[in-house]
């Protein structure tokens, strides 16, 4: 039987160091209870998640990849799918291959362009050129849709284009477009056109621009189409389209002629009636001035009453405006009676047997049935148009026609004569207490604006003058008629009945 102890001393002594492994984001540069680095230490980054190995006095990155290995063994099969269509393309879905149709060639886009499509404008639907486009295709002219060229200047074209379109006759010495891809557009000016019984043939003098398009397929136009320096697109609502509008310089598109044109078409005129033009009143009473001093024409009721005459249109006038090119007339006054004046429209005669009296064919009344307290002065403006926007910072007074007083045909095309203010008689003194200002009468084609002035006026012929300290006799006096009082110096106006001081 052996020694075991002889057996086991005879190994010898065990001497070989145990590796040691250290974590850290430095490399360590002694064991972790500061003995020397022993060839097999290990050192694991936790910065960068890499191990190294300590071989002869350094360390060595084992985290390298090292060479390719051998291949692996197959894996399981994948999604598959299998289609006929040999123009399909496959594509990963969510958990197989789906095919789908691959396009081959160009691609049919908008209005039959094909390929790579740049659209414009006028590819668009609701773009119109305002113009017909007619098309034609090269040939011998003697089919619809057909177009033919001969020698250098003649143009042959079908009566007839490629829709069945009927082509207008163009005029000589003017011009005509043509395109060959419907979108540049050429002028040709036209010599002469004539009629061969098949085709229109066009004399252009100069084909050279047609030529540059290169043949082929032709679209023809009567009528520039093309887009101009200052062209704007606006919304045309009748046609539902947008259209090419030229902007004037400037920006405002309107030009000089535009203004001429606004000007000659509604023009506003001022004029001024005072209160010598006797002869607007006749067989009434008289406007005077203001006691209160304040511009216009003054009246009082004391068992009179007024028709003034204030516009009349002159037979020989440059223009005159019938009822229905009449849109209002209006006033304006300062009142402190309870009544307001009314208008009464009279038209001329047609003599015709239809006329209403001997002097006018109609009369229009305009009445406002509204008593406005007296307590104190307002200004106002009368007017015959509800929601007139004349002088809209004043309170209106609307004035509506009366059919129990209205008289005539009264028909829309009667030629207006003139416009009177008007008071009822038999009213309560003061019932009319007003300074009327201006008359405003506005039509279709021009406004027009009467001041009614009441300075006094010195006039020998109108009225008298008498210095004196006492008031002259009533005998002889008439409305206009002045007295200053060289007792108290102040100066007054007869009006009618008694001495007003001014």
């Amino acid at each position: 039987m052996p020694n075991s102890l002889n057996t086991i001393a005879s190994i010898g002594s065990i001497n070989t160091p145990i590796p040691q492994t250290q974590t850290g984001n430095t490399a360590p540069t002694t064991r972790s209870g500061g003995q020397p680095l022993q060839n097999g230490d290990r050192w694991f980054n936790t910065d960068t998640s890499s191990e190294s190995f300590y071989y002869d006095g350094q360390w060595v990155d084992i985290s390298q990849s090292g060479p390719p290995g051998a291949p692996g063994a197959p894996g399981a099969p994948g999604p598959s799918a299998v289609s006929s269509d040999v123009n399909n393309s496959a594509i990963l879905g969510s958990d197989n291959l789906i095919f789908v149709p691959t396009t081959t060639g160009s691609v049919t886009s908008v209005n039959d362009k094909t390929g790579i499509v740049s659209l414009g404008i006028r590819d668009m639907n609701d773009y119109d050129a305002s113009n017909v486009v007619y098309t034609y295709e090269e040939g011998d002219y003697t089919q619809p849709g057909q177009y033919g060229t001969l020698a250098d200047t003649f143009i042959f074209i079908n009566f007839t284009d490629y829709d069945g379109n009927s082509v207008p006759i163009p005029t000589a010495n003017s011009s005509l477009w043509v395109s060959n891809d419907n979108i540049t557009f050429v002028e040709q000016p036209v010599t002469s056109v004539s009629d061969n019984g098949t085709a229109w043939t066009i004399n252009t003098d100069d084909r050279t621009p047609f030529n540059n398009l290169g043949g082929g397929q032709l679209f023809l136009s009567l009528s520039n189409i093309s887009l101009e320096d200052g062209d704007v697109l606006q919304w045309n609502d009748t046609d539902q389209k947008f259209k090419p509008v030229q902007l004037s310089a400037g920006g405002g598109g309107v030009t000089i002629s535009d203004v001429n044109t606004i000007i000659d078409n509604r023009r506003q005129s001022t004029t001024r009636v005072d209160i010598s033009e006797t002869a607007l009143w006749v067989g009434e009473a008289a406007p005077v001035v203001d006691p209160g001093g304040k511009p216009g024409w003054y009246f009082a009721n004391n068992g009179n009453k007024i028709q003034w005459a204030v516009w009349t249109n002159d037979l020989e006038a440059e223009k005159q405006f019938t009822y229905s090119e009449m849109k209002s007339a209006s006033l304006v006054i300062r009142n402190s009676g309870t009544m307001y004046p009314y208008f009464s429209v009279y038209t001329r005669r047609k003599n015709d047997g239809n006329d209403y009296n001997v002097s006018y064919r109609s009369r229009y009344n305009f009445e406002i049935n509204q008593d406005d307290s007296g307590s104190a002065t307002k200004t106002r403006l009368l007017t015959t148009l509800d929601n007139n926007p004349i002088n809209g910072n004043i309170p209106h007074r609307v004035a509506t026609l009366q059919g129990f007083s209205s008289v005539g045909p009264r028909e829309p095309d009667e030629v207006v004569k003139n416009i009177t203010l008007g008071s009822g008689s038999g009213t309560p003194v003061g019932a009319y207490d007003f300074v009327a200002s201006e008359l405003i009468i506005d039509t279709v084609g021009e406004m027009f604006s009467i001041e009614l002035n009441a300075t006094p006026v010195i006039d020998s012929n109108t009225s008298r003058m008498y210095y004196q300290a006492t008031a002259p006799g009533v005998l002889g006096r008439k409305d206009g008629d002045f007295w200053y009082d060289t007792t108290n110096t102040t100066l007054n106006i007869w009006t009618g009945s008694s001495w007003t001081a001014l």
